[in-house]
């Protein structure tokens, strides 16, 4: 048998329905209104559990929660609420340039890590990874920058458990090109030692940290 969500309508219905017989309840029930939402926590626990499809991961529960995290990040550096500093380099590893930037919160938590690779081939790659409250990795987009006139955005959500449960590529322009291979590691990494390693950083040029 399929199984059928509850609707918001239903949802009512059982409530006025409820309440028809809210006169032979026990006096410690709870009333309609707190049973509606109830009701109302049932429906998004359900909702939360679907799977991510094509058709609903816009309105997803779990896309949703990650949204606000990057609106929030974004908000904070528009109100100046966070730090945002920076570091240049010439040369770095593989890289002709590169260039970092991390954001913290007034607590010294990293919320945003940026950085740019220049490559020495026929790409430029811009990583934007955004971060929550307890420092886990839960977005990420990869901007591409190809030789052939390419741009594209690879988006990557992440689980509380660094697991990807949605990813998509927005073709700006162009062609196309190969998508970088090392997204999902990208959880275990540690924003804040990336940013002060430089080792084998050529030419450093830091910048002093800014409110932004």
């Amino acid at each position: 048998m399929k199984h059928i969500q509850p609707t918001l309508i239903s949802m009512l219905a059982m409530s006025t329905l409820l309440g028809a017989y809210s006169s032979s309840w026990p006096e410690n029930s709870l009333d309609r209104s707190d049973e509606l939402l109830r009701l109302l926590n049932v429906q998004s626990a359900a909702q939360s559990k679907q799977e991510i499809r094509e058709s609903n991961w816009q309105s997803h529960p779990k896309i949703v929660a990650i949204r606000k995290i990057v609106t929030a990040t974004e908000q904070g550096l528009k109100n100046r609420t966070l730090k945002s500093s920076k570091k240049q380099f010439q040369a770095c590893g593989e890289d002709q340039a590169t260039i970092r930037r991390i954001v913290r919160d007034s607590k010294g938590h990293v919320t945003m890590y940026e950085v740019y690779h220049e490559g020495r081939e026929d790409s430029s790659l811009l990583y934007s990874q955004y971060y929550d409250e307890a420092g886990r990795l839960r977005f990420v987009v990869v901007t591409v920058y190809a030789a052939n006139g390419t741009r594209a955005q690879h988006r990557l959500y992440f689980d509380e458990a660094g697991n990807i449960i949605w990813r998509n590529l927005k073709l700006l322009k162009g062609p196309g090109y190969f998508a970088p291979n090392d997204m999902e590691e990208l959880p275990k990494q540690d924003p804040a030692k990336e940013f002060a390693n430089d080792e084998d950083c050529a030419s450093t040029k830091p910048k002093r940290g800014s409110n932004k």
